[in-house]
């Protein structure tokens, strides 16, 4: 081989060494930025996942206290219910209350009337003998 053959293989190899060590250097850099960004967007991606974490526990307790709250109504309704039925059967107790004093009262007529009529017997019978 000649001299200048050499050479120009030698500088035609530089050249193409020193292109694959621009281009590695540029896709190292390329890289370094893609990198990068990826850090920021994964910080991003963290900090909007805590925010909707604590969204999301604000939600669920918001539900809890409104699951409460329509317990607690549920529970004052029922309690309606109740009062209305006994408000309804006051009334009617104390009808079948007068009613027992009175069947009450003539029972007790009845029963002094039965033992003034056995006095009267007796006595007729006993002055009778």
């Amino acid at each position: 081989s000649r001299p200048s053959e050499n050479g120009s293989i030698y500088s035609t190899l530089m050249s193409r060494l020193q292109t694959i060590a621009r281009r590695q250097k540029l896709s190292q850099s390329n890289t370094q930025a893609v990198l990068e960004r990826s850090r920021l967007s994964l910080s991003h991606l963290k900090d909007h996942m805590t925010y909707l974490d604590r969204k999301a526990m604000q939600v669920d307790a918001k539900q809890r206290s409104h699951l409460q709250t329509h317990s607690d109504l549920l529970q004052f309704s029922q309690l309606q219910v109740h009062c209305d039925l006994l408000t309804r059967a006051v009334p009617r107790l104390a009808e079948r209350a007068e009613q027992f004093e009175r069947d009450l009262n003539t029972v007790i007529y009845l029963a002094i009337g039965a033992a003034i009529s056995s006095a009267v017997l007796l006595s007729a019978l006993f002055y009778k003998f």
